[in-house]
């Protein structure tokens, strides 16, 4: 063309069509999804195109209620365990398997924490069912940062802004329509048209994850999260004011307390706590020490208690009031002085049935906690591209002329590998047989087995961060995100050898990530570029402990590396003083070129 003139572009018609699933109108968790998208959609944007539902998380039936959500970071995404696109007959006939990506929801909690800032979160949270910090439910006593407190604006429950004496169940539970973009090479990642006529249509299978991986609670009631978040317990009243709560002093027995405004627990509406959940008082930072509250008659045990209403009350106006269903005293012993010094906070008890300091009586079992959730009125909404027919007859002229279509899609295979906690110098052998690969990251995912309680409320779970000698974030930051985040848990450094050379020269130190005190600087340096190969633009590093991973880039720029007949090695050092605690499942995402292959008689796949 002229430095005047514009080249010929051809004109295409764009349009929406919604194509709901085939196989049902619910579904469950475990359950699988599928939508066909018919060959009479000749060409789409898979860029542009998105999949809708609507999903409801449900309270287990017959358990105390506390408000629940899904993920906060990636939302809707997390529903999805594995990805599978098939053609759908087209110019072979049968069934060629496209594209697959296993631990779909582990390759987007990568990408989501990686490539991401404030726009982005905002606008995921918009549309995708994540959440973002709301400034109304943050902390003011020194935390770090969560997108697990809004009481005022959260998309799967309803807000209380009234005084609270009705009991929270399913009816306060909401529906939440959600929309999401399919993060693979063929929809959301790809940068051409797809032929879909010519592969006869496409089978979109969708494999739902289970509930209790997806659902969590609030941190702001939780005891093994960010407990600084928690509302502060401020006193009882004994008729002159609120004061402290004694130990085993019969005149001390209440039905009510308490909590300051800390926390910006201002008003009922901001208030994390719902009218039926059992709930107890424990330090926030020893969270070990667990209140004993007993009623006197019979030394019936009480503790937790349930919550019978939530106030702003009048007799204290700077205080919001929580009622309970039987009055109990603070027990000697057993206990000790609840004090008002900031010192004392509520936690919830509806999950998490922790036994109280020294009270071996008391013990109580962990029950499961099997709240479910539903998807419904599942549509994927296809960008339609329609040619001029003289472009179309063009290109099906060309396959009947034995011609052939390539397509090349960026796609990701995950290689996984188990690693044992005592392994603590492990040799890990990739049978990588990728043809055009980009770049490698390893997510060592925690893959202990927990039950519904301990993924739900972060019970017993791997310990993202403890507290530093600033003093100033959370004392024992336990994941609520096992089996779809990294953890470090102790790595002392890796080595990547590729054809038995070490790339880098030297092992890659990751030990200052470990409980997030520092940054490993060449560690960073080669995740950086690892991510970047795999089109994961990284934005931010903020996650670089609580979603520890690392890699190594094959290629640059454009470049790909043919991995075949060539050793792919990772060497695993864990020589902190603190040993390793769980095992792990090495989630090994190779980014990589995969080459659609479409001719008159057939459609291949090259990796």
């Amino acid at each position: 063309m002229s430095y005047w003139e514009n080249d010929e572009l051809e004109s295409v018609k764009q349009t929406q069509r919604a194509i709901t699933s085939r196989n049902g109108l619910s579904y469950q968790g475990g359950q699988r999804v599928e939508i066909v998208v018919p060959p009479n959609i000749k060409l789409f944007d898979g860029r542009k195109s998105y999949l809708n539902f609507d999903v409801k998380i449900a309270l287990p039936a017959g358990q105390a209620p506390t408000r629940l959500t899904l993920d906060p970071k990636i939302g809707g995404q997390a529903l999805i365990k594995n990805l599978r696109i098939y053609s759908n007959g087209g110019v072979g006939g049968g069934r060629t398997l496209l594209e697959e990506i296993v631990d779909y929801n582990v390759k987007v909690a990568l990408q989501y924490d990686y490539d991401s800032d404030d726009n982005m979160r905002k606008l995921r949270a918009l549309k995708e069912g994540s959440m973002i910090d709301d400034p109304s439910n943050r902390g003011t006593l020194g935390t770090s940062v969560s997108q697990l407190t809004s009481t005022k604006i959260n998309p799967y429950f309803q807000g209380q802004t009234e005084d609270y004496t009705t009991a929270f169940d399913d009816t306060k539970m909401l529906t939440q329509k959600i929309s999401i973009p399919l993060m693979c090479g063929i929809f959301a990642d790809s940068m051409k048209a797809f032929p879909n006529e010519i592969v006869g249509g496409c089978l979109v299978e969708i494999d739902l994850e289970m509930p209790e991986r997806v659902i969590k609670q609030l941190d702001s009631v939780n005891k093994n999260r960010r407990t600084r978040l928690n509302p502060v317990f401020a006193g009882i009243d004994l008729g002159a004011g609120l004061v402290q709560w004694p130990a085993d002093n019969a005149t001390s027995e209440t039905g009510a307390l308490w909590v300051k405004f800390d926390n910006n627990n201002t008003s009922v509406e901001n208030f994390p706590f719902v009218v039926g959940e059992k709930c107890g008082l424990v330090k926030k930072d020893t969270i070990a020490d667990l209140a004993v509250l007993r009623t006197a008659a019979g030394g019936q045990v009480e503790s937790p208690i349930t919550i019978l209403g939530i106030f702003q009350d009048a007799t204290h106006a700077n205080y919001t009031k929580i009622t309970f269903t039987v009055d109990v005293q603070n027990t000697t012993g057993l206990s000790e002085t609840i004090t008002i010094d900031d010192a004392w906070v509520l936690y919830s008890a509806s999950i998490d049935t922790a036994n109280p300091k020294g009270t071996a009586d008391v013990q109580k079992a962990l029950p499961a906690y099997a709240a479910t959730y539903s998807v419904s009125n599942i549509e994927l909404v296809v960008q339609t591209l329609e040619l001029s027919p003289q472009s179309h007859k063009q290109m099906m002229d060309g396959l009947k002329n034995n011609g052939s279509m390539e397509l090349d899609i960026l796609s990701v295979t995950n290689y996984k590998h188990s690693l044992l906690a005592e392994n603590r110098q492990a040799t890990v052998n990739l049978p990588l047989s990728n043809t055009r690969a980009k770049s490698c990251v390893i997510v060592p995912t925690d893959a202990s087995v927990y039950t519904s309680s301990q993924l739900i409320g972060a019970i017993g779970t791997y310990i993202e961060e403890e507290k530093t000698a600033q003093d100033v974030f959370d004392v024992m930051l336990r994941s609520n995100r096992s089996g779809l985040v990294g953890c470090i848990d102790s790595q002392t450094d890796y080595i990547m050898n590729i054809n038995d050379v070490m790339t880098p020269s030297r092992p890659v130190s990751v030990s200052k990530v470990n409980k997030g005190l520092s940054i490993s600087a060449q560690h960073l340096v080669e995740l950086e570029k690892s991510l970047s190969q795999g089109s994961i633009i990284p934005r931010s590093f903020s996650e670089y402990n609580r979603n520890y991973c690392f890699g190594r880039a094959y290629s640059s720029g454009n470049g790909v590396a043919d991995l075949r007949n060539r050793t792919n090695q990772i060497q695993l050092s864990y020589n902190e003083l603190a040993a390793p605690t769980v095992n792990k499942l090495l989630m090994c995402l190779v980014f990589h070129q995969r080459k659609i292959v479409i001719s008159q008689s057939s459609i291949s796949v090259e990796l």
